[in-house]
């Protein structure tokens, strides 16, 4: 191929979009992260970390609105923070108008909180994140090799955090 001359791929592709053709292109699906640590063990790793500082907590996450940053098999130890000390790029867990615990991306200062967005959503949380209902900010995420599946009693009291759809 002559690196001077266009191949006719790249052509058609220009003639289409001059045409105001548009291809949709759907990227592959993000698959969960995963290390070789079982869940047990990573759950045990992140009391640990929590046990450090007074307040944390370990939740198990959930969805897929987060990937591959965290989703289901990864526990995450969360740290309490005050609302007013949230900063864009922090991901702040929230409990949503529908009871769920969310943990998504902050993005900007509206006028009563904070709007969110899971890195796979197309639109912000139609709730606002502010003092009334913010748990904490994520401080540690553990990767695991997979999900909780068999792993017994112990996981129904260990609160589940969602990676979700905006809603």
């Amino acid at each position: 191929m002559n690196p001077s001359r266009p191949s006719r791929v790249l052509l058609a592709v220009a003639a289409l979009a001059l045409a105001g053709v548009t291809a949709e292109v759907r990227a592959a699906p993000l698959a969960a992260p995963r290390s070789n640590v079982s869940f047990r063990s990573a759950l045990f790793d992140a009391l640990l970390v929590a046990l450090q500082k007074q307040g944390r907590f370990v939740v198990q996450m959930g969805g897929e609105s987060m990937l591959p940053f965290f989703g289901p098999g990864s526990i995450a130890v969360i740290q309490p923070l005050d609302a007013a000390r949230l900063q864009p790029g922090m991901i702040a867990v929230y409990r949503n108008h529908d009871g769920e615990n969310i943990a998504h991306r902050v993005i900007a200062r509206t006028a009563d909180g904070w709007r969110v967005r899971g890195l796979n959503n197309d639109r912000s949380d139609s709730d606002a994140v502010n003092g009334s209902n913010l748990q904490g900010v994520l401080y540690a995420t553990f990767q695991t090799t997979g999900p909780a599946d068999g792993y017994g009693a112990p996981l129904a009291t260990l609160p589940l955090v969602l990676g979700a759809p905006a809603k």
